[in-house]
């Protein structure tokens, strides 16, 4: 697939100088658990991740090192995630309590339970924000966009090209590769870990696509459709967790009832939501395979200089290779 080099680093440009705006303007409000800071600042650090290898490379990697700051950004990432499963966790307890007529007394009490995990989960993430200096990244991050220009404008239009669209190529048919291979292992069966993959590899290729530009018409759309739809089914199953996890402690039998009346709604619901998302898979995922025979085979890059510490960044403790999803 041919990118047009000016069009590649536009994207590039466009995405790192908008998400480190972002990293800015809600790192504080995200610290004080405002809901909105907190889902824009974590978003922003996903697309970050996935805009920096290739930005990094094209401008020859002499002003930050993209690996740490990648792995201060994943910190951010998944600092944020209980806050956000928790938020969305109780929009989708109201939601129901509407529709379902369930007493407002337990919902209230679930909805306690919820917050005080919130709480405890918000000090995590503030301790995570404060893991780097935003300012200090954003900085870096506008130097780095800079070169970037520079080096548009000083390229004779051939080897920058080349490295520019396979770059972002290369990483457009792994996330694609990805999809295909959550979607295989899934198989049919109601399955909420095995689907929470998928739900992540697709965010992670919907990233990639609209920095690479679409492989076929309407692709993010079709992208952006799954990812919502697993959502909506992933926020459910959080809630059914936590009043399972809630019912465990209590000893009203009366209260223990209606919560498993609850979580059994809940259950039935996501049932009927994955059987309906069945019938979109098999199209998803002929949309990844196609992404993986189109893709033209990596470009080797140029040779590029030693990596530098940004100023501000902390070094990051290992980590799990991926945090695993909460629901039974």
């Amino acid at each position: 697939m041919a990118h047009a080099t000016t069009q590649t680093i536009t994207a590039l440009v466009s995405s790192l100088r908008r998400n480190a705006s972002t990293l800015t303007l809600t790192s504080h409000r995200a610290k004080r658990g405002e809901v909105r800071g907190i889902h824009r600042l974590r978003v922003a650090t996903r697309r970050l991740r996935e805009a920096l290898p290739a930005s990094a490379e094209l401008a020859g990697n002499d002003h930050l090192d993209p690996d740490e700051l990648a792995r201060e950004l994943r910190r951010v990432t998944r600092g944020l995630g209980p806050v956000r499963e928790l938020d969305v966790a109780r929009k989708v307890l109201a939601d129901m309590a509407d529709r379902e007529a369930w007493p407002e007394a337990v919902v209230a009490r679930i909805d306690a339970y919820c917050q005080r995990l919130r709480d405890r989960a918000l000090l995590d993430a503030a301790n995570a924000i404060d893991s780097f200096d935003a300012r200090e990244v954003r900085k870096g991050l506008e130097v780095l966009s800079q070169s970037l220009e520079k080096s548009e404008k000083t390229d004779k239009g051939d080897g920058l090209e080349r490295v520019a669209g396979s770059s972002l190529d290369t990483r457009r048919r792994e996330a694609a590769r990805l999809l295909s291979r959550r979607i295989e292992e899934a198989g049919t069966l109601y399955a909420p870990t095995a689907l929470h993959e998928i739900r992540i590899a697709a965010k992670k290729l919907r990233y990639v696509v609209e920095l690479a530009g679409e492989p076929s018409p309407g692709a993010l759309r079709r992208l952006r459709a799954l990812q919502s739809g697993l959502g909506r089914m992933h926020d459910a199953q959080v809630l059914q967790h936590r009043i399972q996890e809630l019912a465990a402690t209590s000893g009203d039998r009366g209260l223990v009832a209606t919560m498993t009346s609850m979580e059994r709604t809940l259950e039935t619901t996501c049932r009927e939501w994955h059987a309906k998302l069945l019938k979109t898979l098999p199209g998803i995922r002929a949309l990844a395979d196609a992404i993986i025979a189109e893709v033209p085979a990596t470009v080797r890059p140029r040779n590029l200089g030693r990596p530098v510490r940004m100023a501000g960044a902390k070094p990051a403790a290992s980590e799990a290779s991926r945090r695993r999803p909460r629901i039974a």
